[in-house]
């Protein structure tokens, strides 16, 4: 996760191996005509497969009904192993540095966003920026629900040490999912990537964007390994993750939308008087 502006604003990304989007022209053109067979394993981390491959695999399956799919979930450390010994055609991950004889081809962008329960004494009189949040008796008195993850604890960790301020937390979870869960139940203030937010999650929550120099953006992308092979199935496949990283670069109009719903930013004055009264 990178601290993106955390909204979850989504742009395509410049290929970091070799453009594999930009010749899918020439992968579909080895499609020609008739049905297409054969097997794909997608090896993909939770969020990219809860957030970013339904509907993708929706439309391959309706529209390659001969092709086996199959669908894994790992650890990013897991899933470039299964690419890299051939076992998955294809993994999909946060962008990290990679095993050896492994290409990463960016997809999506996503910022980072803290995330305030409706009705917390932080927002009972507007929107805090986060410049009000990151001060030592805020962090003290309202811990952090975060996804148990060594590499989400350490990045907040970092991005709060640059502010001369701990790291603070109630407890950890195993899914972004489950955070804004608890987070909407009033045990603590939520850290999450923009992958997993939707519009219903207004009606709950309040979503305050990390900057990007706080380190709030996260890039996805399809890790392959070096030099494979682009089988029928797996030209048929790449076109549709392309098509779906265009369709959602509306969501910034989305998400501006979701956020008039919300109340006009407070100043660090009311979060001040909030913080005297009762917790």
């Amino acid at each position: 996760m990178t601290w993106r502006s955390m909204s979850w604003r989504i742009s395509a990304c410049p290929a970091r191996g070799g453009g594999l989007f930009d010749r899918l022209s020439e992968l579909e053109s080895t499609l020609g005509e008739g049905g297409t067979g054969g097997a794909v394993t997608i090896a993909a981390e939770d969020a990219p497969q809860l957030y970013l491959l339904p509907n993708v695999v929706q439309q391959f399956t309706r529209d390659n009904p001969r092709v086996r799919l199959r669908l894994m979930s790992w650890p990013p450390d897991q899933i470039m192993e299964l690419v890299r010994e051939n076992e998955a055609d294809l993994g999909v991950i946060a962008e990290r540095p990679l095993t050896p004889g492994l290409v990463f081809h960016p997809w999506q962008v996503f910022s980072a966003y803290v995330l305030i329960p409706i009705g917390h004494p932080l927002v009972r009189r507007g929107i805090p920026s986060l410049d009000d949040l990151l001060n030592e008796a805020t962090v003290a008195r309202y811990p952090l629900v975060i996804a148990e993850s060594q590499d989400t604890r350490g990045r907040l960790a970092q991005a709060l040490e640059s502010q001369g301020l701990p790291l603070n937390l109630a407890f950890e979870v195993g899914t972004i999912e489950a955070v804004k869960r608890y987070v909407s139940m009033g045990l603590g203030i939520g850290v999450v990537s923009g992958i997993c937010l939707t519009g219903a999650d207004s009606e709950r929550l309040v979503m305050i964007p990390v900057p990007p120099e706080l380190g709030g953006l996260t890039t996805y992308g399809v890790v392959l390994r070096e030099g494979k092979h682009i089988s029928r199935a797996l030209s048929a496949l790449l076109p549709l993750v392309r098509a779906a990283s265009l369709e959602r670069l509306d969501q910034p109009e989305q998400t501006a939308k979701m956020q008039q719903r919300q109340p006009k930013a407070s100043s660090r004055e009311t979060i001040s008087s909030d913080r005297a009264g009762p917790g």
